[in-house]
């Protein structure tokens, strides 16, 4: 009596070590599948960059130089680094003054070169000012407070020939308020999808005529009429692909855009490696949720089998083989769980070889 009540306790042990293995098996792949899943088709948000540089000329002097206002960033996190650099090349000393309006202000300024460099000068304290800019429709464009920086740059010289002509350079960087690019997160932000989008400020301005002043800031400026923009995205990197960009880029597959008075660049990129991982797991959990159904079944259908009567039970265990008769009528050989458990380990076993399977000739497709 004792064992048969023990081999009921370690039955039902089994049944319920059983059932939980099947079900945190189902369980962890339909979570799997389902996260991968939206994580995989995510879009990047779409973000719209607030904030303008615009590079201004001191409306005493004349506008006979040649510049470029270029603007740098790794693009990476939500304080990203950004540099702003000013080449000018021409007939005198050059000055300007570069506005930074709404998120493209930066903070800790420092200069991009170190001292003593050719055509540069120490960056001297940054100037605030507090309200819009006075005149015309640029009012509307950038009212609100802002910050004023000052470029000197004594050493230009005549404009050289080539893809190089410019013979002075200043620079400074700092933190952006605002990150350059964002891509699609998941609850709380626990995690991020593969496709982002990166969003830059305003950089330069069309030229419009007149002079502006700016609250709070002495001085009359104007734009300058010979004005070469550009963004540096330094990107994408390896594993990364420019899905679309406005406008599109001057270098093929990079990150990088040129014009002329002002520019204003977009784009929506997708991280390819991760776009590869996240299908490799979906298939694991695809794979995996058809292993746990498959023995979820195979439980269900040992479950709802009716049970044996307790007088077969005990006449079958007083039989020496399996084989031999009772009261004259042959048994069935006892193949009541063979069948289930050998089921189940071959289909196992089948999963498992497919998931290896597909993950290894996923790598060398990547490879090459």
């Amino acid at each position: 009596m004792r064992q048969q009540t023990s081999g009921k306790n370690n039955r039902k042990v089994r049944k319920f070590v059983a059932w939980s293995f099947v079900a945190a098996i189902s369980s962890i792949s339909i979570a799997g599948y389902v996260a991968s899943s939206i994580t995989l088709n995510g879009p990047p948000p779409n973000q719209q960059f607030d904030g303008m540089a615009i590079l201004f000329e001191p409306a005493s002097e004349p506008k006979v130089d040649k510049v470029r206002l270029q603007a740098d960033s790794d693009a990476y996190g939500n304080e990203p680094l950004v540099s702003y650099t000013i080449d000018a090349c021409g007939p005198r000393p050059y000055s300007a003054d570069l506005v930074l309006t709404g998120n493209a202000q930066i903070t800790s300024a420092k200069p991009s070169r170190p001292v003593p460099y050719n055509g540069y000068t120490p960056l001297p304290q940054v100037q605030r000012f507090s309200s819009s800019i006075i005149g015309s429709i640029f009012n509307l464009l950038v009212a609100g407070s802002g910050e004023v920086i000052r470029f000197d740059l004594p050493e230009v010289s005549p404009c050289q020939q080539g893809d190089a002509p410019y013979t002075a350079t200043a620079g400074i960087y700092g933190f952006a308020s605002q990150p350059l690019q964002q891509s699609w997160s998941g609850p709380w932000g626990l995690w991020h999808g593969p496709h982002a989008s990166q969003s830059w400020p305003q950089v330069g301005m069309f030229p419009y005529l007149g002079t502006f002043a700016l609250g709070g800031a002495a001085g009359n400026w104007t734009l300058p009429g010979s004005l070469t923009v550009v963004v540096d995205g330094d990107g994408p990197n390896t594993g990364w692909s420019i899905d679309s960009s406005v406008p599109n880029p001057s270098i093929p597959g990079m990150l990088f855009w040129s014009g002329t008075s002002e520019i204003s660049p977009s784009a929506q990129l997708t991280n390819t490696a991760s776009v590869a991982l996240l299908q490799d797991w979906i298939v694991v959990f695809a794979v995996g949720f058809g292993i746990g159904g498959a023995m979820l079944a195979s439980l269900l259908f040992e479950w709802i089998r009716p049970e044996e009567h307790h007088s077969k039970a005990s006449d079958q265990r007083n039989l020496k083989n399996s084989g031999e008769p009772i009261n004259g009528v042959r048994q069935p050989h006892r193949m009541k769980h063979w069948v289930p458990t050998r089921f189940n380990r071959w289909l196992v076993l089948l999963g498992l070889t497919f998931i290896v399977g597909y993950v290894r000739r996923r790598q060398r497709r990547h490879k090459s």
